[in-house]
């Protein structure tokens, strides 16, 4: 689950690197007070998650936005999400990670798109869970035994899962064009 605080770490990294000093005096401007030791904890967890990549520069290590974590499926998704719906964004990602993989899914999921975690599920009773587990181990995601897999209470809200699928293929294959035939049914081929 992304924190305000991790969320505000990320953007100050958007920047481009820093030590954990520069972090913390970027956060001290913002109004967020955390001391030294709980940063480095945050660091710390948001590098084990994938979210960050750190190299020691010594005495210091300094801290990026892992770029390799960013392209992935799950961070298209999360971003999208997150774009689209910033708040109590945790049930659309559920939905939309159940509609795209039509399957349960693990809470490690959701937290890899960096949304809220969700409000309304239910435990999912699969007798696949060790399958699925398996299959994210070849993918480099590593799921412990006792991580919770559930599934959207309802799938009512059909209509924000294929506005997130829309985003992400506009965005992720730069379609925008086909949104301006969409709002302006004038134009042809030729005018754009």
């Amino acid at each position: 689950m992304m924190d305000g605080v991790s969320k505000n770490i990320l953007a100050i990294l958007k920047d481009g690197e820093l030590s954990i000093s520069g972090i913390k005096e970027k956060l001290d401007r913002i109004g967020i007070q955390t001391h030294r030791l709980t940063l480095s904890g945050y660091l710390t967890a948001m590098v084990d998650l994938g979210h960050l990549k750190f190299k020691d520069i010594r005495p210091a290590k300094v801290y990026s936005i892992n770029e390799g974590r960013v392209n992935n499926a799950y961070a298209s998704i999360g971003r999208s999400i997150r774009n689209m719906f910033p708040e109590k964004n945790g049930d659309i990602c559920l939905m939309t990670l159940n509609y795209i993989f039509n399957r349960a899914i693990f809470i490690r999921e959701i937290e890899l798109c960096g949304t809220d975690l969700p409000i309304n599920y239910r435990q999912a009773n699969t007798g696949k869970k060790s399958e699925y587990m398996d299959k994210m181990a070849m993918m480099g995601i590593n799921i412990s035994e006792t991580e919770r897999i559930i599934e959207p209470s309802d799938m009512k809200d059909q209509d924000r899962i294929m506005k997130v699928l829309r985003d992400i293929c506009i965005s992720h294959y730069d379609l925008k064009f086909i949104e301006e035939l969409r709002d302006n049914d004038q134009k042809t081929l030729e005018d754009l």
